[in-house]
């Protein structure tokens, strides 16, 4: 068995750069073009998609829900796979986070949150990672050697799920990489 992950398309806030954590917004028509290529993609020879796993938030519910139909296979909402409670700083533009957070630093081009009001920090972050990796066991404990399960969730949750499998912890988080909305990727 093999456990593939894939970023929700693209919406608008991800678009206007907008940190939207678990604000439901719609989909921006790039993102529905990034959800046609990755129906398609899931469904070539590549793949042997034979369960969804989706967090609850309209952008990842509605990509799986269009591979369910798709592909013809069961889907199972997961609310641990949710993206991270951004707290205070949840529709605010990356360009003004620094503003919002309690505490932060400059990785890059990029404001790092490490501290803000209602903020799911990257310990937490990862130990729900950690819970929601068992449970995915657990549920897929039944699929077949040769069959894949396919799980749809966010960047930042992603970002925990991998680190947390590869071993790795949340000292670790600033430096992993993000996934990019709709690519797909092995995660076990």
């Amino acid at each position: 068995m093999a456990v593939y992950a894939v970023r929700h398309p693209e919406d608008v806030d991800n678009a206007k750069k907008i940190l939207n954590g678990r604000r439901e917004t719609e989909i921006s028509s790039a993102g529905y073009g990034q959800l046609q290529r990755l129906v398609m993609l899931v469904s070539g020879q590549e793949y042997n998609i034979k369960m969804i796993l989706t967090s609850p938030l309209k952008r990842a519910s509605l990509m799986a829900f269009a591979c369910q139909i798709h592909l013809g296979v069961p889907m199972f909402g997961m609310p641990i796979l949710i993206e991270r409670n951004c707290g205070v700083c949840t529709g605010v533009k990356y360009s003004e986070l620094s503003k919002h957070a309690t505490k932060y630093r400059n990785v890059g081009d990029h404001v790092y949150i490490e501290e803000a009001e209602g903020y799911e920090n990257d310990e937490m972050l990862c130990e729900r990672a950690s819970e929601a990796h068992k449970r995915v066991l657990e549920i897929t404990k039944d699929v077949q050697e040769n069959e894949d399960v396919l799980i749809v969730s966010h960047g930042a949750f992603l970002r925990a799920m991998r680190l947390v499998i590869e071993g790795k912890t949340h000292h670790d988080f600033a430096s992993a990489k993000t996934p990019k909305n709709c690519e797909i990727f092995r995660l076990f």
